[in-house]
């Protein structure tokens, strides 16, 4: 991937950086200096890659032109940028680039006014621990602040074989929500699971090995059909004699401090999510599914009052 002669230089050395730092080195643009606030951070991180250049000091001055990725945490992105911006270099040449999903263009601002080429490349990807997680084909969420760095961030996820998405003024936070939901809430759903099912006393599998070909038939049918199309269960079926015998169990391991209130206050508000669903797919709801509606909304009532 040809970068106009910019020198890479990560800022970082955390869950993400490992894995862009291995994309680029598999493409043939490996960094040529890591920069961590710890050295021995900075050295890990170079040695598996074999990056000579390691420092924990903000040591850009002697690069002409230079794509500066910023892989730190996002409460440190605009700190960064403003020691950088005080460095007495041309700014002008290089492009400073964050991976943040939350942060918008503004906390680059002070690079921005000294004349840097700003943008964030955020990869809708998980990365739960520092070491290289594959990223190819999988989308990436472009913001840039000028037709210079729009192009650069193109040609930098077409080297690494990504999906972009150009992301509006304003939009990065929605667009960084749709991730969580599901990502993250997936993972506390899978631990809600885990801790109803050991109360299930069942022996011989665990609760992902039984769930695993419900999680991914479910997956294929959203895929397939869309997602109010892929409803199914108790709650969809106006089931209120399940429904209420799952509040009634959860009720009673709750109050036996089996689960955590979090888990109760979920299924209430993930049924009545899925009430909503069914509102949108039928246009209205059926007399069982209003009925289903009141008992949750009673529950919640209670915990509350």
């Amino acid at each position: 991937m040809d970068l106009g002669n910019k020198e890479i230089i990560v800022i970082g050395a955390g869950k993400v950086a490992y894995s862009i730092t291995s994309a680029l080195t598999k493409i043939g643009n490996r960094p040529g200096l890591i920069i961590s606030r710890k050295i021995n951070s900075a050295k890990k991180l170079a040695a598996g890659y074999g990056i000579k250049n390691y420092s924990d000091i903000l040591q850009i001055d002697a690069v002409k032109s230079c794509l500066c990725l910023l892989s730190v945490p996002d409460s440190e992105i605009e700190k960064t940028a403003q020691a950088i911006s005080k460095l007495k270099i041309n700014h002008k040449k290089n492009f400073y680039i964050h991976f943040s999903g939350s942060e918008d263009l503004t906390s680059l601002s002070s690079l921005t006014g000294k004349g840097g080429n700003t943008g964030s490349f955020h990869l809708m990807q998980t990365f739960p621990a520092r070491r290289a997680c594959k990223i190819n084909n999988s989308y990436v969420g472009l913001e840039f602040d000028n037709s210079q760095t729009k192009s650069l961030l193109h040609k930098l996820a077409a080297g690494l074989k990504l999906n972009p998405i150009e992301i509006p003024k304003g939009g990065k936070t929605l667009y960084h929500l749709t991730g969580v939901f599901i990502s993250n809430f997936l993972v506390s759903n899978f631990y809600i699971a885990e801790e109803i099912f050991e109360q299930s006393k069942i022996k011989g599998i665990s609760p992902f090995e039984m769930l695993e070909p419900l999680l991914m038939s479910t997956i294929a049918n959203i895929k397939k059909s869309g997602v109010t199309e892929s409803l199914s269960g108790p709650v969809q079926r106006g089931d209120i004699i399940t429904v209420r015998k799952h509040v009634e169990t959860l009720l009673k391991s709750l109050k036996a401090k089996k689960i955590n209130l979090t888990t109760f206050l979920s299924y209430l508000i993930q049924s009545l999510t899925l009430l909503k669903l069914m509102e949108l797919k039928d246009g209205e709801l059926s007399a069982k599914h209003e009925q289903i509606m009141h008992m949750l909304k009673l529950e919640l009532e209670r915990l509350f009052i």
